[in-house]
């Protein structure tokens, strides 16, 4: 894989680079080699800084998955690898999305409100 390629970032998959996720889950070889890399896994909700990774907490037969941010230190937390969706929250999208959108829709209907 590239490293443009791994740099992709898919905003459905909880903000986590596509390389990390495996039919809705993360893949844990791929988690553990970008903890032994020191590599970022990922971009924040919140502010849009890099996220890096912590080494996943076994529970039992399931492991925990943790992230924080490197700009703002916001924790995101995937219980058992599972990747949740993004939520529509104003206060979780990135800066400018919502007024993109909000010009991408009144353009498709023609301006009309």
């Amino acid at each position: 894989m590239t490293d443009q390629a791994a740099l992709v970032h898919d905003p459905l998959a909880a903000g986590l680079y596509r390389h990390l996720i495996t039919f809705d889950a993360i893949n844990h070889n791929q988690w553990l080699r970008a903890c032994a890399e020191h590599a970022t896994v990922g971009e924040c909700r919140r502010c849009g800084g890099h996220l890096s990774p912590r080494h996943p907490d076994q529970r039992g037969h399931r492991f925990d998955y943790e992230a924080a941010c490197i700009g703002c230190g916001q924790t995101y937390t995937a219980p058992g690898g599972r990747v949740l969706r993004r939520s529509s929250a104003h206060n979780e999208m990135p800066g400018g999305w919502w007024d993109q959108r909000m010009h991408a829709l009144k353009n498709s209907t023609g301006g009309a409100s």
